[in-house]
């Protein structure tokens, strides 16, 4: 490895940005932009990236296929080159709020099936048409979004109770714990699998990051956090970064936080 700025520099290098036009996705995009990385993002919409250096937009839907998929990223690397790296920060949007944030005892398979198979089974599908191809480069890396209450720690459900956004009741739904836990399950699984072809496959798990939530709510949470807060967007897009660079050149198969310390206690 050279210098740190070398190390950080990402030109001649094709990311792919799975839900760029998100929240965290958005502002990871505009950063690798900053670092010279070629970006594409794939995403329903493009609105927070319009006019960013380097950026390309394919929309993609919620419902991946295996012949889908395959044939985005033959595209990709037709127009663009290999991919390098691939962020998944793509999250499942559902079609009915009321029934995704349910009780247990009223879930329904169907709910149950869209977002883990919107969470769970799409990033498979990414994961293993990028990966595969990194691996026959024998060189990449991966990086996938979990959830904090899809790791070691449950759901801590006294954050949600009498809280609401928009005068909707909050919680975290059955689901999302599930198929967050199964993409950290998954990228550890990669992770040891491609290992001895030079592909680094790690997971994040990020606490609460503030968008405009009711006060109730962000003061039931900070009060649960040892910094005394819920994360901005800004303190999330680091690690991706690292993960991808040669600075992490020995980390492989972890899932790391950025919760403000609620892991710790």
């Amino acid at each position: 490895m050279n210098d740190l700025k070398d190390a950080l520099d990402f030109s001649d290098k094709v990311i792919v940005v799975a839900g760029g036009n998100g929240l965290i996705g958005s502002a990871i995009t505009k950063a690798l932009s900053k670092l010279n990385a070629t970006s594409i993002v794939l995403d329903q919409g493009k609105n927070n990236i319009v006019d960013i250096k380097n950026v390309h937009f394919i929309e993609i839907n919620q419902s991946y296929s295996q012949d889908g998929v395959k044939k985005i990223v033959d595209s990709i690397e037709l127009n663009f080159g290999p991919v390098f790296g691939l962020i998944n920060c793509m999250t499942t949007k559902v079609k009915d709020e009321n029934l995704y944030f349910s009780a247990i005892s009223d879930y329904t398979l169907s709910t149950w099936k869209e977002i883990v198979e919107g969470n769970l089974h799409n990033t498979f599908l990414l994961c293993r048409e990028i990966g595969l191809r990194m691996v026959s480069r024998s060189t990449g890396s991966i990086v996938n979004f979990c959830s904090i209450y899809g790791a070691e720690m449950g759901p801590d459900l006294r954050i949600y109770e009498k809280t609401s956004t928009e005068n909707k009741l909050m919680t975290t739904p059955v689901s999302y714990t599930v198929s967050k836990g199964g993409i950290q399950a998954l990228s550890k699984h990669l992770a040891t699998s491609w290992a001895q072809n030079g592909v680094r496959v790690n997971a994040i798990s990020p606490g609460g990051v503030f968008n405009n939530q009711s006060k109730e709510f962000v003061r039931a949470y900070s009060n649960r956090v040892p910094f005394g807060r819920m994360a901005n967007v800004e303190e999330i897009i680091g690690l991706p970064i690292f993960l991808l660079s040669d600075l992490s050149s020995y980390i492989t198969g972890q899932n790391l936080f950025i919760d403000g310390g609620l892991s710790a206690w």
